[in-house]
C-alpha cells in the first residue's frame, strides 16, 4: 500500500493518457462512502483510504500544466455535524470530481474499476495523495493484489516499464528515494514500525512458535515412549525372563524324575526282601 501510494504520486517515465485501477468495486458499493462499513468491497481491505486530498496534473503537448486538488472527505461526519457517512466521498463522487478537471475524463468500467483518461494531446499524473485513495483503487500502482498470496507487479507496469514513476517531475527522483526510504521509516499502517522492524518481528514470532512446537513434540514423544514402556512391562514378553523360567522348570523336572527313580529302586529292594 505504501509503495503504491508513493508510486501513484509522481510523473511516470512516459506520459500516461489512460490508466485503470485494479480494485473491482461491487456495483452496490459504488455510491457508498469509502469508509462506510456497509461498503463491503472497501471494508474487506487491510488498509483503506482516509480523509485527505490528492492533486491531479493535466499536461498538454507544450508542457503547460493544469493542477486541481481533489478532496477525499472521509471524516465520518454528515452535513448535520453528526456521525455519519452520507456526505463522505464514494467512488461515484470521485468520478464526478475527476470529470470536473479540464481535459480529464473518468468512468467506472463494467467490472467496477476506476478508469482515468485524458483528451487527445494531454497526459495525466497525480501527486501528494494524503488520502491513499489512488493506492487503494490501484491507480498507477506498482503492486497489485491484497497480500502475499497474490501480490505481483501491476499488470500495466509489467506490460510497459515506461509507466514506472521515479520523480514528481521529468528528470527528478523524489519518488524513487521515498520508496527506498520506506525500509527505515515508521509507517502508520504498520503501527509505527519500519518495514525492517516488522520483518524482524515476524521472524521472531515464527521462531518462537517453531521452538514451542518442537518442545511440545519432544514432550509428546517422551510421554508416548513412557506409555509404551509401561505397556511392554505388563503385556510384553522378555526373552531373558522366559529363558530363566525354562531352566527352572527343567531343573524341577529333573529333580522330580530323580525322586521317582529313587522310589522305584526302594520298591524293588523291598519286594526282593519279601
Amino acid at each position: 500500500f505504501e509503495v503504491n501510494r508513493l508510486h501513484g504520486s509522481g510523473r511516470p517515465l512516459a506520459p500516461i493518457t489512460d490508466t485503470t485501477g485494479y480494485l473491482k468495486v461491487a456495483a452496490s458499493d459504488r455510491a457508498l462512502a469509502f469508509n462506510d462499513p456497509a461498503n463491503t468491497t472497501l471494508a474487506g481491505l487491510p488498509i483503506g483510504p482516509r480523509n485527505g486530498v490528492f492533486t491531479v496534473v493535466v499536461t498538454d503537448g507544450s508542457g503547460n500544466m493544469v493542477e486541481r486538488t481533489i478532496e477525499v472527505d472521509l471524516d465520518g461526519i454528515d452535513a448535520t455535524g453528526g456521525a455519519g457517512f452520507g456526505d463522505d466521498t464514494s467512488l461515484d463522487d470521485l468520478v464526478t470530481a475527476l470529470n470536473g478537471v479540464p481535459n480529464l475524463n473518468a468512468q467506472i468500467t463494467s467490472d467496477g474499476r476506476l478508469r482515468v483518461f485524458t483528451d487527445s494531446g494531454f497526459d495525466v499524473s497525480f501527486r501528494d495523495d494524503s488520502s491513499g485513495v489512488l493506492a487503494t483503487l490501484g491507480v498507477n500502482a506498482y503492486f497489485q493484489g491484497r497480500d502475499a498470496r497474490d501480490i505481483a507487479i501491476a499488470a500495466p507496469l509489467a506490460a510497459d516499464p515506461q509507466r514506472l514513476t521515479i520523480g514528481l517531475t521529468a528528470g527528478s527522483n523524489e519518488t524513487a528515494l521515498a520508496i527506498a526510504g520506506l525500509r527505515d521509516r515508521g509507517l502508520e499502517s504498520l503501527g509505527g514500525d519500519t518495514l525492517n522492524q516488522r520483518w524482524l518481528k515476524s521472524v521472531e514470532r515464527i521462531a518462537v512458535r517453531s521452538v514451542s512446537a518442537q518442545t511440545q513434540a519432544r514432550a509428546s514423544s517422551s510421554v508416548r515412549e513412557s506409555l509404551e514402556a509401561q505397556e511392554a512391562s505388563v503385556s510384553g514378553v522378555s526373552l531373558d525372563e522366559e529363558t530363566l523360567n525354562m531352566i527352572a522348570f527343567q531343573q524341577q523336572y529333573s529333580g522330580a524324575a530323580r525322586f521317582i527313580s529313587v522310589i522305584n529302586e526302594l520298591t524293588d529292594v523291598l519286594m526282593g526282601l519279601v
